[in-house]
């Protein structure tokens, strides 16, 4: 019980504490992966006419969080750096990973 609670808390202060742990990887047409990643995560894409393309990735260094995106008579554009676990999906919801282990502390405090 000890080592399972010990486990479960080394787990929260990793993910927390853990900037651009773990970034979405996507070229344009091609399908995702996750990646291993020191710095930033960073994702840009365009959209003209309805055709989207979307590039995800590691950055080249650390960054501060920021989102900046214009668009212009049906053509639009964005690019993004975060620092989170898995922080720069568009498609995909971001969830504050610690969360997600509430119902097994739950089960194991019972």
């Amino acid at each position: 019980m000890k080592t399972c609670l010990t486990a479960v808390l080394l787990l929260l202060t990793l993910t927390h504490f853990s900037e651009g742990f773990l970034c979405y990887e996507q070229n344009p047409g091609e399908s995702w992966t996750i990646t291993v990643c020191t710095n930033s995560c960073y994702s840009t894409g365009v959209k003209l006419l309805g055709i989207e393309g979307k590039k995800t990735g590691c950055a080249d260094q650390k960054y501060p969080e920021i989102c900046q995106a214009a668009s212009f008579i049906g053509i639009g554009e964005h690019a993004c750096f975060c620092n989170g676990i898995l922080c720069n999906a568009s498609s995909f919801p971001t969830v504050y990973m610690p969360l997600l282990l509430i119902p097994l502390l739950q089960k194991l405090l019972a």
